[in-house]
């Protein structure tokens, strides 16, 4: 199993240093979420896309800081890091954010742990208002566990990807889950369990977010 400092060691060097008043509140599953942020950035890269890190609100503050809780993307209560992707030619720009609350198809807000989203539909929820997820090209739930997954947590990923009902939708975590993979397999969702930092899971994984990026650059 991944331990904090492989998070770290991997976050940072697809990213940049994490802020030491994040990285000093950080759980482990803090750190998983912004790991699957960095691998969504690596993605982008790979597929020829500009990355670029920014701060809502507009910060000078050295250092990488995500939430650790969710919230409202036009929050300014705190600067939290995003990231925004350009590709060549005319696709318009995607935004990748951590934490921050989308509105599904009944209207109530969910919280994404990784979301991938229009940059256009980012700037309007900015002003106020949750992202819908007709504009969520893929997010991903993410659930860092020291024993394995219950199947609750497989039931309740069913709903939430129901609700998200757009995009690519992922269940990740970084252990084991035999009943949950079986069940999510059954419903044609897409899950990835076992995932750590320099592993085959984890290039199996960056290779299924560069397919989305791939398919979002020729809509």
């Amino acid at each position: 199993m991944a331990t904090v400092n492989d998070l770290v060691q991997s976050i940072e060097q697809r990213l940049a240093p994490l802020a030491a008043r994040y990285r000093s509140r950080a759980l482990p599953c803090d750190l998983f979420e912004a790991y699957i942020f960095a691998l969504a950035v690596e993605a982008a890269r790979n597929e020829g896309g500009t990355v670029t890190l920014r701060k809502h609100p507009v910060s000078s503050s050295a250092g990488v800081v995500f939430r650790t809780s969710p919230g409202a993307i036009y929050s300014t209560t705190h600067s939290y890091t995003y990231a925004t992707i350009q590709f060549p030619g005319p696709v318009p720009e995607l935004e990748i954010h951590l934490g921050v609350y989308v509105s599904g198809r009944s209207n109530v807000a969910h919280e994404c742990d990784v979301v991938i989203l229009e940059s256009q539909e980012a700037d309007t929820a900015r002003r106020g208002g949750h992202p819908r997820c007709s504009k969520v090209v893929a997010s991903a739930e993410c659930k860092y566990y020291t024993t394995p997954l219950g199947l609750s947590l497989g039931r309740s990923f069913l709903g939430l990807s129901a609700e998200l009902n757009y995009g690519f939708c992922s269940l990740i975590s970084n252990t084991s889950a035999p009943s949950v993979a079986k069940v999510l397999t059954a419903h044609g969702k897409h899950w990835q369990l076992e995932l750590e930092p320099n592993s085959r899971i984890e290039n199996r994984f960056r290779s299924r977010l560069e397919d989305c990026f791939k398919d979002y650059k020729v809509r």
